[in-house]
């Protein structure tokens, strides 16, 4: 049982006075066949007469069986090798106490203080988990802003021994704190240990993603060294790298890159599919080498951030391919050149508010550009459309758009029920450049 210990004796040898004994302690499969020396650092070869310090059973030993090697020389410096026969297999001895926290769990979010729509990850602390075989458990406590009077928001999930745990903080955790319950039981369920982590900050409100600082590309390849795509064109076998920009709000594992093959004047573009499969590594999302057929178009990409509560989408500037034709004016393709460097020009949506009747929902935007603007309602659950409206805004500003709902959705909602919809407002303006913003919203009848 390991915890006790193996202690050695050499047998009875002829001359035995005259001969020199040392050891060496092996580790076997359980039927005592396949062994292997146990590493020195672990137990050094022994030497000087019997009995000898024992051999300390360890977790490792756990399920083996153990082989004392004797290592027999006499004067003239001859030597005789003989394996002992294997103990039986060592059993795992039954824990006495709970696990024992050796480092306190933590909690991270992208933010200080967290915001709605932002996950958020649980360390398990380290444990005195020799075997690996504890088992964990979390559980997510919504608290006051002290970190008082909690109250589960969530069941008891297991999880991997190396964690981390998550969650995503919702709307109606503002103003409260959040802790996580880390429960870790011995293998045989027997003892138990619950700990909580430190509360987080109050919950302040979140939302969909909000662009600061847009999205742009890097150029390098054959030969040169990667800079920020500035007015010059790029070349065939050149690499691309799309840098997302600057966001506030957006969940750091929630962004993703689409590439857009594009005129020469970057107004007319379409998504390029073969890049790179969505479950590509990101290396391979984030860049793309100029490929041949791009010689006298020009490429841009199209980045989406994302969080809980919804999704924005905005475009880099496109660079050109190849030189410019003979003869042609230079286009901007929606990018601007200032001091050297590419001033980033994206659409923006600021923050939708949405209201609805039994007939239709009702979208309100500020606008920074003017163009077309989209707006559709979908199902939270399959994808079915509900309704859809397009309109032309003249000017940039507060833009008002009511979008009818089919009949089946009438009546849902007429009978009382609620329905878990998509909102989803996409603008393109008279230079090629779009974005898209999205919202979760409960469609309801109201009451009076």
């Amino acid at each position: 049982m390991h915890g006790r210990r193996a202690r050695r004796l050499a047998g009875t040898w002829a001359d035995e006075g005259s001969l020199t004994f040392s050891y060496q302690w092996l580790w076997c499969d359980g039927l005592g066949i396949a062994c292997q020396r146990i590493p020195t650092d672990l137990v050094a070869i022994a030497e000087g007469p019997d009995p000898s310090p024992p051999y300390l059973l360890a977790p490792l030993d756990v399920d083996r069986t153990l082989k004392l090697r004797i290592y027999a020389r006499n004067a003239g410096g001859e030597t005789a090798v003989v394996d002992s026969s294997a103990t039986a297999p060592v059993r795992r001895r039954p824990r006495a106490t709970a696990p024992i926290m050796t480092a306190s769990p933590t909690l991270a979010t992208a933010t200080s203080p967290p915001r709605a729509g932002q996950r958020m990850t649980a360390t398990l602390g380290s444990w005195d988990d020799d075997f690996a075989d504890y088992h964990y458990r979390v559980q997510w406590w919504r608290c006051d802003g002290s970190g008082q009077a909690c109250a589960a928001v969530t069941d008891s999930e297991f999880v991997r021994r190396e964690g981390p745990a998550s969650y995503d903080i919702a709307e109606a955790d503002v103003g409260s704190s959040i802790r996580a319950q880390i429960m870790v039981a011995s293998f045989d369920y027997a003892r138990r240990t619950t700990q909580f982590t430190d509360a987080t900050p109050v919950v302040e409100p979140g939302g969909p993603p909000r662009l600061e600082t847009g999205p742009f590309l890097m150029v390098g390849g054959n030969g040169r060294a990667t800079v920020r795509v500035g007015a010059g064109p790029a070349d065939v076998g050149d690499v691309l790298s799309a840098a997302h920009g600057r966001w506030a709000l957006a969940d750091p594992g929630l962004y993703s890159v689409r590439w857009m093959r594009c005129d020469r004047a970057a107004r007319s573009c379409v998504r390029m599919s073969e890049v790179a499969t969505p479950d590509a590594p990101a290396e391979q999302r984030w860049s793309y080498r100029v490929q041949t057929g791009d010689d006298g178009r020009s490429i841009r990409a199209e980045v989406v951030a994302a969080n809980r509560l919804g999704s924005v989408t905005a475009q880099t500037p496109a660079v050109k391919v190849g030189a410019e034709p003979a003869g042609a004016a230079a286009s901007g393709g929606g990018s601007s050149a200032t001091d050297g460097k590419t001033a980033v020009r994206t659409v923006d949506i600021a923050g939708a508010k949405v209201t609805s009747t039994l007939r239709g929902v009702t979208v309100t935007l500020r606008l920074r550009r003017a163009g077309t603007l989209t707006v559709t309602a979908t199902a939270a659950k399959g994808g079915a459309k509900l309704g859809s409206a397009r309109k032309k805004v003249a000017a940039p500003g507060k833009a008002l758009v009511t979008v009818p709902l089919s009949r089946s959705t009438q009546k849902t909602i007429a009978s009382g029920r609620a329905v878990r919809a998509s909102i989803k407002a996409s603008l393109e303006d008279a230079d090629g450049g779009s974005a898209t913003r999205s919202e979760k919203v409960t469609l309801k009848r109201s009451r009076r």
